[in-house]
């Protein structure tokens, strides 16, 4: 009978170390339930994960329009154990007809202990190369209205989906002036800094139409001010600037969440040693070199004349 009892007791004991193990095991690995909770939607747990990575994308990449799966009273990724996670996304690039947008996930992000992957389950967005803007450090001195894309527009006289880059750093000031005097426009994306003064690929900030303005608890309202825009902000170019700052400390502020990039392969691989660089600079930049719209021909023709242009990429359906 007492070895019973021995037998008994030992294998509790060693259910309850295995339990332990496995728990401090789990906890050494990223987990998107701990991030603190910034959010406020009912009826979904934790959302915050897919925000920032969200907020990493579209910082990233130009014309990104993305939704992530979830249903009602669930997390949107799954748990797969061990620290590993699976979530499905729905991407597209704006410039897509809306008779072909994607509607179904066509995206699998997985977070294998320290790290985030992603897989294509169709051609999507994030393996693109448009090189579609050049930052003026880089820009060649040229005639654009002797480049084939300006003449190209020339003869166009309905809606072009453009990229443009200028000659030199423009004011979020100037250039919101002129999105007020631009009429039947979709403002899709400014370009703002890059991650390398020597890198072709930009940072920016979405101008896209938000389907519904993320709600913020109080705190985070204050943290992060104008973390989301609506459609009339847009306009202003203190909110502007301050969206996009508020979205790089959002992301600063989540270094858990940043050590998951290093060697994710993602567009332009923003790494967390840069993070901070890229916020001190935006605190004192008050200029973007390039935007991104969806309008007449005749309006992009007068964006190039009003500033001085280095670059016109023409977006194909």
């Amino acid at each position: 009978m007492k070895k019973k009892y021995l037998l008994g007791a030992l294998v509790i004991i060693v259910l309850i170390c295995s339990i332990y193990f496995l728990k401090t095991n789990d906890n050494q690995y990223y987990n998107p339930a701990n991030e603190e909770k910034f959010i406020n939607i009912e009826n979904i747990e934790h959302p915050e994960f897919s925000y920032l990575l969200e907020t990493y994308l579209k910082l990233e990449t130009s014309g990104l329009m993305v939704s992530f799966d979830r249903t009602e009273n669930t997390e949107n990724y799954q748990s797969l154990g061990n620290g590993n996670y699976e979530m499905y996304a729905t991407m597209q690039d704006v410039s897509q007809p809306e008779e072909l947008y994607t509607r179904s996930p066509n995206m699998i992000f997985t977070i294998e202990k320290n790290l985030l992957k992603f897989d294509e389950l169709e051609e999507g967005v994030l393996s693109r190369d448009f090189n579609e803007f050049v930052i003026p450090e880089l820009t060649i001195p040229t005639d654009i209205h002797q480049s084939e894309s300006y003449q190209t527009l020339q003869k166009m006289d309905y809606d072009v989906d453009v990229s443009i880059s200028f000659a030199d750093y423009v004011s979020f000031e100037d250039i919101t002036a002129f999105m007020k005097n631009c009429d039947n426009t979709q403002f899709v994306w400014l370009a703002i800094d890059n991650v390398d003064r020597g890198n072709m690929h930009p940072l920016g900030l979405t101008l896209l139409k938000e389907t519904y303005t993320t709600p913020v608890t109080e705190e985070a309202n204050q943290a992060y001010p104008n973390l989301s825009l609506v459609d009339e902000e847009i306009y202003d170019a203190q909110k502007l600037k301050q969206s996009y700052i508020s979205k790089l400390k959002l992301l600063k502020d989540h270094p858990n969440f940043l050590e998951l990039m290093p060697d994710a392969v993602m567009p332009n691989d923003i790494q967390p040693d840069i993070i901070d660089e890229l916020y001190n600079d935006a605190l004192n930049n008050n200029s973007c070199y390039g935007i991104r719209l969806i309008t007449n021909s005749k309006n992009v023709l007068s964006l190039i004349d009003k500033f001085d242009v280095s670059q016109i990429y023409i977006h194909e359906n």
